[in-house]
């Protein structure tokens, strides 16, 4: 295999003739078809794909149940709007969501759907400013590349250019992250100094009785995958709880088993007040949903809220069929298992590679950060580009992330074999021992 493949490199070609460069991709390949955990590029070499399509194809490519529900509803309706009727799909899946919900303060909940993760921020901001204008909201952290919740998302200054203003009201508060302390303070928690800096917002900057909600996503994202401590999340939750402050779960990546619980606030035992869902709930197809108690949905008034493409007919038919093959194969468990055999297989790997300076994560929501020095940690962006090229010449394909690109990711289909999880070890490991 030595992709990129003549085919692709004329379709690479191709695109920047007639598509926004903006849209920046990873690797120069041009992928033709997925089944498994596998996807196919136009010249023939084939993958096992360790992005999911961006934690998206969480059962899979080409999953026979998800592929017929889609053509079984393609035959009735394949699509209206929930402006003018209902739909039984569309109630389906939010009786199917609710189902799964494992947390009390949402067992009479609503579920409000949207056409992605970014529309189901959306809803939960204006669900919440209905009470109370300002949001708290962490940094590093990923929540859409909308206006508004760009204005949420504290990854990297880049994405905000051109934008200001942003959306008024959000206050920035540093995310717990034990290997980059925001405080630099080797000697302290960074979880207890994080909890710290968003009372310290309270008492200096906003008032409380301001404050509508905070968002954080329960594990981070795309900024990095940092995993807070329990005590960090327990604080936070307490002065919500404390001060009439919502607490908003940011779950469009955490959600339906991806960490090895089906939702990611499971691991530190607190419930949440809203829930924002999405990439894997649609089987592939574009999805968002805001899950709220009916007590907050009544700050709504019909009309208050509409989406074109929110409930769309497909998109619920494949998030049905997706969440009962989650549920039925306990997808949730086996992230849980093969997300240990990786994380031992990372570790081991750090031991000898001093390359690596961080292993992190939970399930199959892994990251481990390459640095050029372990003490002083900068970060080498360029090493984690190469290895995740490197990595796609021997047929796997990973990604980077976090603020500064040294993180590498580890987001395949919650499908994941045993054996899958071995060969991507020793195709990391090969392709890291290359680097160093």
């Amino acid at each position: 295999m030595d992709p990129p493949g003549p085919k692709s490199k004329i379709l690479v070609e191709r695109e920047k003739n007639s598509v926004s460069h903006a849209h920046a991709h990873y690797l120069p390949i041009a992928i033709k078809r997925g089944y498994d955990n596998m996807v196919e590029d136009v010249d023939g070499n084939t993958y096992l794909d360790l992005t999911a399509g961006a934690a998206v194809m969480g059962v899979g490519y080409k999953r026979k149940e998800v592929v017929d529900s889609i053509n079984k509803q393609m035959q009735n309706i394949l699509a209206h709007s929930i402006f003018f009727a209902t739909f039984e799909p569309h109630i389906q899946l939010a009786e199917k969501i609710k189902e799964l919900i494992p947390f009390n303060t949402l067992k009479n909940s609503r579920i409000s759907f949207g056409a992605s993760g970014s529309e189901a921020v959306e809803m939960a901001l204006s669900l919440t400013r209905t009470k109370k204008l300002s949001i708290i909201s962490l940094f590093p952290s990923y929540h859409g590349r909308t206006l508004a919740t760009n204005s949420l998302t504290g990854m990297k200054s880049s994405f905000r250019k051109n934008l200001v203003p942003l959306s008024s009201g959000v206050i920035h508060a540093p995310y717990p992250d034990s290997y980059r302390n925001p405080f630099g303070l080797d000697d302290f928690d960074a979880h207890d100094a994080a909890a710290n800096y968003v009372e310290n917002l309270l008492t200096t900057l906003v008032p409380p009785e301001d404050v509508g909600a905070i968002i954080m996503e329960p594990i981070g994202g795309s900024g990095g995958y940092q995993v807070p401590s329990n005590s960090y999340m327990k604080r936070i939750k307490k002065l919500c709880k404390d001060n009439d402050i919502l607490f908003i779960a940011d779950e469009v990546q955490t959600g339906f088993g991806r960490t090895g619980k089906m939702f990611g606030m499971e691991h530190f035992d607190i419930e949440p007040d809203m829930m924002t869902i999405g990439k894997v709930l649609g089987g592939g197809l574009p999805i968002g949903a805001l899950v709220a108690t009916e007590k907050l949905m009544q700050n709504w008034k019909p009309g208050d809220w509409g989406s074109t493409f929110g409930g769309n007919l497909l998109s619920m038919t494949a998030g049905l069929s997706t969440l009962e093959i989650i549920q039925k194969e306990k997808l949730d468990k086996n992230a849980e298992i093969r997300g240990k055999q990786l994380m031992d297989g990372l570790n081991d790997l750090m031991k000898k590679n001093n390359i690596i300076g961080d292993v992190r994560g939970k399930g199959l929501m892994l990251a481990f950060e390459l640095v050029k020095d372990r003490k002083t940690k900068v970060p080498a962006p360029d090493e984690a580009k190469a290895l995740v090229n490197l990595c796609m010449k021997s047929g796997l394909l990973i990604s980077t992330c976090g603020t500064y690109g040294s993180a590498v990711r580890l987001l395949p289909p919650l499908t994941l074999s045993e054996n899958e999880a071995g060969i991507s070890l020793d195709l990391i490991t090969k392709s890291l021992n290359h680097i160093s």
